[in-house]
């Protein structure tokens, strides 16, 4: 049966280990008296309180392993890009559907913080004014009919396009299109369905 300790500061019962008492404090059984989370907002208040001692003994542990230093900063990416972008490629490489499937889940799990991050990366790279906002702020402000064709949109359709009934679903459109430098802001963007948003000429400005 494993064996548990309690933290001397919080009072916590943990699983008497490394993990949750980390470094060696001269107790019995050779484990911290107070848990990690205790440790280390002691050692957060004690680097406030003592910014002069912790600058000294920083440098005082740079001099006395000045050696082994440097040599790790030698292989360091800001002092050799040229290695770093090498690294990076090999290793995305190794990992490449590893990293694509981790990518597709997050955007499944997070299709609303999705969303927003690639509405700020056009916006950046139209070079256009961004704030950010959400779907329920658009709804809120605009209701939940389409601006171009005034029918209701359905909230719960598929907004993949391709998906089954996403034609109804609900998108975001500009009113004046960030093609046209319309900023992607609020005041700009009224819900309209799917296949409205996808067949309206994006070189165009229309007034309701």
């Amino acid at each position: 049966m494993e064996q548990s300790k309690a933290c001397t500061k919080c009072g916590q019962i943990f699983p008497a280990t490394a993990e949750y008492f980390h470094r060696h404090i001269k107790t019995f059984d050779g484990l911290a008296s107070r848990c990690k989370s205790c440790r280390l907002v002691d050692a957060e208040k004690y680097r406030q309180n003592n910014p002069e001692k912790v600058k000294k003994a920083n440098l005082d542990y740079y001099h006395a392993n000045k050696v082994e230093i440097q040599k790790k900063d030698k292989f360091k990416p800001s002092r050799q890009p040229e290695y770093a972008i090498r690294y990076r490629a090999e290793y995305y490489k190794k990992t490449a559907e590893k990293q694509k499937a981790a990518s597709r889940k997050w955007r499944k799990d997070n299709p609303e913080r999705f969303r927003d991050q690639w509405r700020k990366s056009r916006a950046r790279i139209l070079t256009v004014y961004s704030e950010p906002y959400t779907d329920t702020e658009v709804l809120a402000l605009h209701g939940t009919k389409c601006w171009l064709c005034g029918l209701e949109i359905d909230l719960e359709a598929n907004r993949l396009i391709g998906a089954d009934g996403w034609e109804q679903s609900l998108h975001l459109d500009h009113v004046i299109p960030i093609g046209c430098n319309g900023p992607d802001v609020l005041w700009n963007v009224q819900p309209a369905h799917g296949v409205c948003n996808l067949s309206r000429p994006k070189n165009g400005i229309i007034y309701r």
